[in-house]
């Protein structure tokens, strides 16, 4: 029999002890409430002058694993290091590019590592793709947790057939079913509420998501943005809420992670004040119930799956067990050491890695294919345009317009007035590029393209020179799908992403390393000021957001489903 000791923290009963975790063949055998010199594992002085402290592993309620850019099997051993153990999983993006093969491949790589992965049932359906058979195929099988999110929330509330079929799927297989329902005016929501959805991780604000709480959902609070987390912070201010409450990432990008997860997003709440136990409880048990993830809560019989960390106001994890099998150990740490970027060598390394599967024909482009042609009516010198405007971080977007120089007979971009070109272009070949301008990147020099553009993930490029435009969008088609970042004229980093387009198939070490370089273009080459360009750019491209986006048919208002003239005068 095995034994680790500390202070155990009993979420549902709002408890800290001194005890011992007793557990053998993967299963917790006994939960001491004393303890003795002899059972603690970890010496006074190997990190602080007290006992570590003992908890059920983490969960990232929602999670897009593909923002992640890698495997199942390598996300798993950057998450065990951040004491993450369990994530119901989105694969919407995989669906719309490989239909139901390419998440079967995805399921079949999470199998390789002990995580307690939750996949979903993409609700989201591609003609000849991906239709309802796919749906109905993935929600019997075990690994397959939920429904996916039903993304056109008008649909749920107009009862749309498809929509219905879906809902009655979920409830054939017991499964439940994910919302996004932004900012839903009172008129409907009681209707929205009323359908078979049972989770919201679209609310755009503290008052957003307590109406939803009202009437019923689970809210998933984001934790990506730390402004926007703050402000759903008050939320656990409500006795009431608590097992309404979950945290989820939404998006975090893989080579992130280990610098902190849904942990470091727990610390934040608690170090602000609010009550320890229902963060907690949003951190660790309502995702796994609600989704029946089955992973351990640290009660007799339960699976040995566990977290040792520093203290309550850090989570610094130590160790990461699951059934039993310590999968991270991070127990050399000095105390100069807590706090840095976990060693992601210290997980359990995956026994196999995710092997490459694309859908992936587009052609090469030249500088000719993106040129945006001035008005033949107006000035020779400049024009007036409809730019993109970005705003800030965020997906949305709003129209403006601006002047633009005009050279050759052909509208340019401009540094100075922050109005670069952005361009869209088939992954398939089915359209020609399209271009336009956009406001908001900062960007001083060079170009990035990727293949990773919802939600159909064309490749979306923005650059302050056609040169450089042409040369990363070239780049990324050479690799079937990837990123790339130009600076005068030259390729200075690319990662190439050959499972659909979308992740990585290399070990984590190897994506971060390709990763960090990016970083550091974008920072130091570009002189890009946003924090977060790539994520920025992947949206700029979803119809599904009621803003300004490119789409294949040209500059488009979502919200009033019109096309806009990228030349105005």
């Amino acid at each position: 029999m095995k034994k680790v000791s500390g202070i155990i923290v009993d979420i549902e009963n709002r408890r800290q002890f001194p005890g011992t975790v007793c557990f053998e063949k993967g299963k917790i055998v006994d939960i001491l409430h004393e303890v003795s010199e002899n059972d603690i594992v970890y010496p006074d002085d190997a990190i602080s002058d007290q006992l570590p402290y003992i908890l059920p592993g983490f969960v990232d309620s929602h999670l897009y694993l593909e923002m992640t850019n890698l495997s199942p099997a390598e996300y798993a051993r950057a998450a065990f290091s951040q004491g993450v153990i369990a994530a119901a999983v989105s694969t919407n993006d995989t669906s719309a590019i490989l239909g139901l093969k390419g998440i079967l491949a995805l399921l079949e790589n999470a199998k390789k590592s002990p995580f307690y992965f939750g996949f979903s049932a993409p609700a989201t359906l591609s003609k000849g793709i991906y239709e309802l058979p796919d749906v109905e195929k993935l929600l019997s099988l075990p690994e397959v947790t939920h429904l996916g999110v039903i993304e056109n929330f008008p649909d749920v509330i107009l009862h749309e057939t498809t929509v219905e079929t879906l809902f009655a799927l979920a409830k054939k297989y017991g499964k439940p079913a994910d919302g996004f329902a932004p900012g839903l005016s009172s008129a409907h929501l009681s209707e929205y509420c009323a359908s078979y959805i049972s989770t919201d991780c679209g609310s755009v604000s503290y008052e957003d998501a307590q109406k939803k709480i009202e009437q019923g959902l689970a809210i998933q609070i984001p934790t990506r943005i730390s402004e926007e987390y703050k402000s759903f912070l008050p939320l656990f201010d409500i006795a009431s809420n608590t097992s309404h409450l979950m945290l989820c990432s939404n998006i975090i990008y893989g080579a992130n992670i280990p610098s902190g997860y849904i942990n470091r997003s727990a610390a934040k709440a608690i170090e602000s004040g609010y009550d320890i136990y229902r963060v907690l409880q949003a951190a660790v048990i309502n995702p796994v119930k609600h989704y029946k993830l089955g992973s351990g809560l640290l009660h007799r019989g339960d699976n040995a799956d566990f977290i040792v960390v520093d203290s309550l106001h850090r989570f610094e994890v130590l160790r990461t067990y699951i059934k039993g099998t310590c999968v991270y150990d991070a127990t050399d740490l000095s105390e100069s050491e807590l706090g840095a970027p976990a060693d992601i060598s210290k997980s359990m390394p995956a026994k196999t890695s995710l092997k490459p599967l694309n859908q992936f024909s587009a052609h090469a482009i030249n500088a000719e294919d993106i040129q945006i042609r001035a008005s033949a009516t107006g000035s020779e010198t400049e024009a007036l345009v409809t730019v993109i405007e970005a705003m800030g971080d965020e997906t949305c977007t709003i129209k403006r317009t601006e002047h633009l120089p005009v050279k050759n007979g052909c509208v340019c971009q401009s540094i100075e007035k922050d109005c670069l070109k952005a361009v869209l272009v088939s992954r398939n070949g089915t359209f020609k590029p399209v271009s336009a301008f956009v406001h908001g990147f900062k960007m001083k020099k060079g170009a990035i393209a990727l293949s990773i553009s919802h939600d159909e993930h064309n490749i979306i490029a923005v650059g302050t020179t056609d040169e450089d435009l042409v040369l990363a969008v070239n780049t990324v088609i050479s690799m079937n799908g990837g990123t790339a970042y130009v600076t005068d004229g030259k390729v200075g980093a690319q990662i190439q992403f050959d499972f659909a387009g979308l992740l990585s198939t290399k070990p984590f070490e190897e994506y971060k390393t390709e990763y960090d370089k990016t970083a550091d273009i974008t920072r130091n080459q570009m002189e890009i000021k946003i924090k977060r360009p790539v994520r920025v750019l992947t949206y700029l491209a979803d119809t599904n957001v009621p803003t300004i986006k490119l789409s294949p048919r040209g500059l488009f208002n979502v919200a009033t489903q019109e096309l806009i003239p990228v030349v105005v005068g």
